[in-house]
């Protein structure tokens, strides 16, 4: 089914793979949601997006830049969400139809209509979801961020010159992806749920 396992698209990372990621997520969840050790780890794998993702982003990266446009930088992000949702992604690629019930504040859009990445990880987790071992699921990605712009619950498209929205202009935490097509899932990370605090601090659940 649609919602198994995607198997053929996942890989163990490699050792230097692995030590960067896990180095980065434990740098960022240690201060913001209890502490996370490198033993939380379960595992780390590469993920192969479908081919016509990875062509879809391509052209979006390389398109022809309007006067008023900035060249699309690539940001390292995270979107956690569960696991239903996360196979969904590793096996077709994003869709804003994945994140609608897990994005933004609550079950809403607040900060305009796309899939929402963080670019902390301690951010992410919170829209993630316990599978049936009790472990969470997180997708290191890779987002073409270009021009950015505050946006609210009513934003779905960005104005010109921005191609992203955000939670602030200045070190947004918050990414919304307007376009599919914008992000590439990296690495999925499996952590055991058992490292994180039962209530989360306030700073995470409002901006």
């Amino acid at each position: 089914g649609g919602w198994e396992r995607p198997e053929e698209q996942l890989r163990e990372a490699s050792a230097e793979e692995r030590a960067q990621v896990v180095a980065r997520i434990i740098s960022q969840v240690s201060s913001s949601c209890g502490t996370i050790r490198a033993e939380d780890v379960v595992s780390v794998e590469r993920v192969t997006p479908p081919a016509k993702s990875v062509h879809m982003h391509q052209a979006y990266k390389t398109a022809p830049l309007d006067e008023n446009d900035t060249a699309k930088s690539e940001m390292v992000l995270y979107h956690g969400a569960p696991e239903v949702s996360i196979y969904g992604i590793v096996r077709n690629g994003f869709s804003r139809s994945y994140s609608s019930a897990i994005s933004g504040e609550g079950n809403g859009y607040s900060y305009g209509i796309g899939v929402y990445f963080a670019a902390k990880a301690s951010h992410s987790l919170r829209y993630c979801r316990p599978d049936e071992e009790g472990n969470i699921k997180l997708l290191v990605c890779k987002v073409l961020v270009g021009g950015v712009a505050v946006g609210s619950h009513e934003s779905i498209t960005p104005p010109s010159g921005a191609d992203t929205f955000v939670n602030q202009v200045d070190h947004p935490s918050v990414y919304v992806a307007p376009h599919d097509h914008q992000a590439l899932p990296e690495y999925l990370i499996t952590l055991k749920k058992s490292f994180e605090e039962t209530s989360q601090p306030a700073q995470l659940t409002k901006q």
